[in-house]
């Protein structure tokens, strides 16, 4: 009878640092606290014109994409009258001609 011999290799634990891997939750729990104060800061501020409301929409779009879609209407919908508004102005402006001669 033929034995065949096997060899497994087994890799050695590597220690970490002591510390190590409570700096790294701690560090992680410190970014995710970070970037929720800035979405906080973000929602307190209200969007003062079409575009700031245009970004806050697409900011809320996946947690109220109803939500979202009506201030992306109003948004745009203001822009429109805005430039309609700017276009009467400037057709109905009163322009003197010289006369030549």
């Amino acid at each position: 009878m033929a034995t065949d011999v096997i060899k497994v290799l087994v890799p050695q634990r590597v220690a970490s640092p002591r510390g190590a891997q409570w700096a790294a939750l701690a560090a992680l729990a410190w970014r995710q606290g970070l970037e929720w104060l800035q979405r906080v800061r973000q929602a307190e501020r209200e969007p003062q014109n079409a575009e700031e409301l245009l970004d806050y929409a697409f900011r809320i779009e996946r947690d109220m994409p109803g939500l979202a879609a009506d201030l992306r209407a109003a948004a745009l919908r203001h822009q429109g009258a805005d430039l309609n508004a700017r276009r009467i102005s400037l057709t109905s402006a009163e322009v003197p001609i010289e006369k030549a001669g």
